[in-house]
């Protein structure tokens, strides 16, 4: 019963990873209004001094929880504002890359991303995980919804 019990959670992990939403920017938006913490939305660029770190999941079949690392990089670009992305930023964040079962984060270091910027702590921190990670690919059509969600309140997710 052990072995089976434990064979099932196994094929758990695959059907959760089939259930993750693809990026939304305006869903992006939205669950970033609605939460209890702070976040800025951007448009910019990760612009790493050092790789960033993706944590090593074990090829031995063991599944960790929580699993995370932490890299500090600096981020250009600008900040949404009530004029839309017209603040600039440059400055250093925290890229928190997360993973479920096998599954990690992918940071984005090469493209222009939009993303969300959780500003609660002491250093501006981007999270980037293999499900509703806080960073995406900047697609012009993306950045149209979102600027038609924040200008008109039109937030609808397609």
């Amino acid at each position: 019963m052990t072995r089976l019990l434990a064979f099932l959670l196994l094929l758990a992990g695959p059907a959760q990873a089939l259930s993750c939403l693809p990026p939304d920017a305006v869903r992006l938006y939205t669950q970033a209004a609605e939460s209890e913490d702070l976040f800025a939305i951007f448009i910019g660029r990760l612009d790493p001094e050092i790789p960033i770190e993706v944590p090593e999941i074990p090829n031995d079949g063991t599944l960790h929880e929580d699993q995370e690392a932490t890299t500090r990089t600096r981020l250009t670009g600008h900040l949404l504002g009530p004029d839309d992305f017209t603040r600039p930023v440059d400055q250093e964040i925290d890229v928190r890359v997360t993973c479920l079962s096998i599954w990690c984060g992918s940071p984005i270091t090469d493209r222009d991303i939009l993303g969300a910027l959780r500003l609660t702590g002491d250093v501006p921190e981007l999270e980037i995980g293999p499900c509703g990670s806080n960073a995406m690919v900047l697609e012009q059509a993306d950045l149209d919804a979102l600027l038609r969600c924040h200008r008109s309140g039109d937030c609808t997710v397609e």
